[in-house]
């Protein structure tokens, strides 16, 4: 609100002026001697005070200010100027002025003076209004903290036989606004909530699960589930229909021993198996080789492990049970922790759809290379179809001559035998020379890679050894 004017006060020629600003505008009054009294001249008459001449006073004035809206009236005797020398102001007569002052609320001679004096005195109106707007605000401000306080409030919910309640943090039931009490939805959990809750987990991937499923096909591929969201879904035969799914696309899922001895309890009917990408130990390859070995899966195409944590323990369980399945045409092992391929030669031996086998980047030396392609030696003797091998990356340095000759020998009797990668296995200068006969009446073999070793290609694609 803006501030108040200066008071009244007596011009040269009896006029006064007042001035005071509210919302931008102002108001002139003012006060000319007359025959029977004083006028007040006003642009607002009804905000400014009038002013009238009280009948009987000839040289004394009597000023009455009123109001629209009366908040206070007083009465004030001012001489008037029309009467008093220029040397002398304010003396009527050789007497001195007379000043009153009534006021209604018990108001100081002091303040009066200071008001007639021109001071800025605050008039009762304007206080009186003050209160008003102080409790506008306070009301404005104790609104906006409740509104924060009920926004803070702390909400636990918990979850009891399948129904959902929402409770303050004194354990009362919040009430929903127009209604009794606020329910959740009526629907009964899912097998996979129920062990999410019972495990304290969040059942996040639903409906990333519902879109992997596409027919007979299970594709979380690079999902990230871990094995504790992998038990949950496991658990629900709804959410993941395992009986009708026969390709199960489970690579980088985070999975280990636990969530793969929960896939095997599952396992039915399986034509494609891929987890690559995990950390799947013995204990969980152990578990897949005892539901390979028990169902017997004659659909069973392609086997996957790549990049786990397999050791040769692992190997030789799955190598006993992969007997089984004759219809496996393709073993993917690389990037695990193989050292012996004693065990995989004889699953090879003996298996005739086998066409392809990777041992990429594993720790197989020269002793454990050559009694796998002496399985390989066998299965081409029995009429197998092995077409590819790719046994790159691993380390054979000295050791690598007894390797090489089985090799040598494998491509002097393999008529199926397309592509082979034996790129950086650090064979010695003996062990290439030895691959260079074996090569020389060779004519099936299309794809050889020996980067990475004591040879080169000449421009007939035949190895040379180098020193």
């Amino acid at each position: 609100m803006a501030s108040p004017g200066p008071a009244p006060r007596l011009g040269p020629r009896g006029h006064v002026e007042v001035k005071r600003t509210r919302k931008s505008t102002a108001s002139t009054a003012t006060l000319e001697p007359l025959d029977k009294g004083l006028a007040l001249h006003s642009s607002a008459s009804a905000e400014l005070p009038t002013l009238r001449r009280q009948k009987g006073a000839s040289t004394v004035s009597t000023v009455s200010l009123h109001r629209e809206k009366v908040y206070e009236e007083c009465s004030i005797e001012i001489q008037d100027s029309r009467n008093l020398p220029n040397s002398v102001p304010g003396n009527v007569n050789g007497k001195a002025p007379i000043q009153t002052a009534k006021r209604s609320r018990s108001e100081s001679r002091s303040d009066l003076q200071r008001q007639m004096s021109g001071a800025s005195l605050e008039p009762q109106w304007i206080k009186d209004k003050k209160p008003l707007s102080r409790d506008w605000r306070v009301a404005a401000a104790r609104a906006v903290e409740d509104r924060a306080l009920r926004q803070r409030k702390q909400v636990s919910i918990s979850l009891s036989q399948g129904e959902l309640e929402v409770k303050e943090q004194d354990g009362r039931a919040l009430p929903r606004q127009g209604t009794a009490a606020f329910q959740a939805p009526q629907r009964e959990l899912t097998a996979y909530e129920k062990v999410c809750f019972e495990n304290r987990l969040l059942p996040k991937f639903m409906t990333k699960v519902k879109d992997a499923v596409s027919g007979p096909v299970l594709d979380l591929c690079s999902c990230g589930l871990g094995d504790d969201q992998l038990v949950a879904v496991f658990a629900d035969s709804e959410l993941v229909p395992w009986p009708q799914i026969r390709r199960w696309r489970l690579r980088d899922a985070r999975m280990r021993d636990r969530g793969a001895q929960h896939l095997a309890k599952i396992l039915k009917e399986v034509e494609a198996l891929d987890l690559t990408k995990n950390e799947i130990g013995f204990l969980g390859a152990r578990s897949l080789a005892d539901a390979l070995e028990e169902k017997s899966f004659e659909q069973l195409r392609r086997l996957d492990l790549s990049a786990n944590i397999l050791h040769d323990d692992a190997a030789s369980c799955l190598a006993s049970a992969l007997k089984n399945c004759d219809g496996l045409l393709r073993l993917d092992l690389q990037q695990n922790a193989l050292q012996d391929g004693q065990h995989l030669g004889e699953l090879i031996a003996g298996h005739s759809q086998l066409t392809r086998i990777s041992l990429r980047r594993n720790r197989i030396t020269g002793p454990g290379m050559a009694a796998l392609f002496r399985g390989i030696l066998e299965n081409v003797r029995n009429g197998g179809q092995l077409a590819d091998v790719d046994v790159a990356w691993n380390p054979m340095a000295s050791d690598g001559l007894p390797a090489a000759k089985a090799m040598a020998q494998v491509f002097q009797e393999s008529a199926t035998l397309y592509h082979c990668d034996l790129s950086y296995c650090q064979l010695d200068f003996a062990a290439c020379a030895a691959l260079g006969e074996g090569l020389r009446d060779n004519h099936s073999l299309y794809g050889l890679h020996v980067v990475g070793n004591s040879a080169t290609m000449d421009a007939d694609g035949f190895p040379t050894p180098v020193e």
